[in-house]
């Protein structure tokens, strides 16, 4: 707020008002305002509020005025704080939160005394309302017997027991026809890649040829108590946008041979990445397919792809790692070297 000791007010410009104080309604002001040029301004209304200078806050009134220039400091509010600033400074910096509002200020306090029993810590109580449960006239109560809590969780189970009760969210009884004990909620983990339901779900094992990645996670996750469901991904949709958004700040993406690595490093053929590379190139059919794994696999095969069919339905399971055609964590043997490699296993066997 700029300082003008030519100003007989104090005034803010109407966009000032409306970023600012909008809330606050506008009061009729029968002040006409002259320019040093002789013209005529007509203020759009009166504000009164508190406005705080250090700590001396008193009531003021500010003409809301068209125009863009800065809020001003008149001598009416230069005379109501006192204020005396070194010679050559001319303009105050005060912050919009200090700057409090008479209306705003009775309006809270009025909101906060009728409705005091909504602002309250504790969970509220519903009184107007009651919730009728209906069950088959020949259900027959039952009555579980209480689990055993560990020892040490019994003093944390009395004391979130005791908050309950105190908070009215539950009553203590002496006896009941129904009763069931304490049973944790099992946490429900949806996933809209159907493979992790095999993977992790409770009827079957991790697979042998699962990656080790995957195999860290379910020894991981098998320490918890959960369920897992598959979602269609038109009904996952929220997550899918999630996952889906651009990152603020993108990182190029890596690519791993891990596939390889472990193929070559670990078994022991007569031919070498290089060759196998060169040779999917030269056999007719293995270059179909290689062709289709990176451009896509079309919707049926013709009759002169009869040969390359096998492929296709696997089509899901195979990949492309640095020139090599991939099936899971196998790699794809052309026929020239098949005999060869078939020779080598059994040798090794």
């Amino acid at each position: 707020m700029d300082i003008d000791t030519g100003s007989a007010v104090s005034a803010i410009n109407y966009s000032t008002y409306i970023s600012k104080f909008k809330d606050l309604k506008l009061q009729k002001s029968r002040t006409i305002l002259k320019t040093y040029n002789g013209s005529n301004i007509h203020p759009r209304g009166l504000l009164n509020m508190l406005m705080k200078i250090d700590d001396v806050v008193k009531e003021v009134e500010i003409l809301v005025v068209d125009g863009g220039g800065p809020p001003l400091m008149g001598r009416d509010l230069i005379d109501k704080f006192n204020i005396c600033w070194p010679q050559g400074k001319n303009n105050f910096s005060l912050e919009i939160s200090d700057i409090l509002t008479q209306n705003v200020q009775n309006k809270l306090h009025k909101l906060l005394k009728n409705y005091s029993e909504l602002f309250k810590d504790n969970i509220g109580l519903l009184r107007y309302e009651k919730i009728k449960l209906s069950i088959p006239d020949n259900t027959k109560p039952k009555f579980f017997k209480p689990r055993t809590i560990p020892f040490a969780f019994k003093t944390k189970v009395e004391a979130e027991l005791q908050r309950l009760e105190e908070a009215g969210i539950i009553t203590l009884i002496p006896n009941s026809d129904w009763g069931t004990p304490l049973v944790p909620v099992l946490k429900k983990a949806a996933t809209d890649h159907k493979p992790l339901i095999y993977i992790f779900g409770e009827k079957k094992g991790i697979p042998a040829m699962a990656a080790s990645r995957l195999q860290r996670w379910s020894v991981f996750l098998s320490n918890f108590d959960f369920t897992i469901e598959y979602v269609k991904g038109d009904q996952n949709s929220n997550a899918d946008c999630l996952s889906r958004l651009p990152l603020p700040s993108p990182e190029k993406s890596k690519l791993e041979y891990s596939y390889l690595n472990f193929v070559t490093e670990n078994v022991d053929i007569p031919v070498s990445a290089e060759h196998i590379k060169r040779e999917i190139q030269d056999d007719p059919v293995l270059f179909k397919v290689y062709e289709f794994i990176r451009n896509g696999w079309p919707n049926y095969l013709g009759e002169e792809d009869n040969l390359v069919r096998p492929y296709y339905l696997r089509k899901h399971d195979m990949t492309i790692e640095a020139g090599i055609i991939m099936l899971g964590h196998r790699v794809v043997i052309p026929n020239k070297f098949k005999e060869r490699s078939s020779c080598s296993y059994s040798k090794q066997v």
